[in-house]
C-alpha cells in the first residue's frame, strides 16, 4: 500500500481520496497487528522472561515510531516527496520476514489457567479508589484527549505516586 503511494506521490497522480484510504488501511493494520504481538509473545517466551521481551518490543516500537521515524522520513522526504513513502512500505515488507520465521504451531508444556475477571476487576477497583488523584487525571486525560503525551505521563506517574 505504502509503496504504492509513493509510486503515487512520484507520479503526481495522488488525490485526496487516496490519501484517506491509504490512512484507513495502515490504522486498521496497526490495529490489529499491535494487540496480536502482545498476545503472542506468552506463547513465544517463558513467563520469567516475558517482562524482558514485552520491554523489547516497547522499545523498538518507542524508538522506531517516536524517535527515528520522524528525523529519517524528514530527511528522505527533502531527498524527494516519494521517498518516505517508498522507504515506509520497504519497512512494512521488511518486517513480514520475522513474522514469517515464528512458529506456526506452538505448545507449551504446561498451560496457563486464565484468570477469573471478577476478582481482577474487583482488586484494580479497590486500589483505584484508594488513589485520590488517580480518577482526577484521568477525567482530565479524557476532557483532554489531544493534550501532549509528556503532560499526561507526567499526571499520571504523579497519580500513581499519590
Amino acid at each position: 500500500v505504502m509503496a504504492g503511494f509513493g509510486v503515487l506521490v512520484l507520479t503526481g497522480l495522488i488525490a485526496i481520496w487516496q490519501i484517506y484510504v491509504v490512512a484507513f488501511v495502515i490504522t486498521v493494520g496497526e490495529i490489529l497487528v499491535d494487540p496480536s504481538v502482545v498476545s503472542l509473545v506468552p506463547t513465544l517466551v517463558d513467563d520469567d522472561q516475558l517482562d524482558t521481551a514485552n520491554g523489547r518490543i516497547a522499545s523498538v516500537e518507542i524508538v522506531t515510531n517516536d524517535f527515528a521515524g520522524g528525523p529519517i522520513g524528514a530527511t528522505a522526504f527533502a531527498f524527494a516527496p516519494w521517498l518516505p513513502f517508498v522507504l515506509d512500505g520497504a519497512s512494512y515488507l521488511g518486517s513480514v520476514l520475522p513474522f514469517r520465521l515464528l512458529p506456526s504451531d506452538v505448545s507449551r508444556s504446561s498451560p496457563s489457567r486464565p484468570t477469573p475477571l471478577s476478582p481482577s476487576w474487583r482488586s484494580g477497583r479497590c486500589w483505584l479508589r484508594g488513589r485520590s488523584a488517580l480518577p482526577s487525571a484521568l477525567s482530565l486525560r479524557a476532557e483532554h484527549p489531544a493534550s501532549v503525551d509528556g503532560e499526561s505521563t507526567s499526571l499520571s506517574a504523579q497519580a500513581l505516586r499519590a
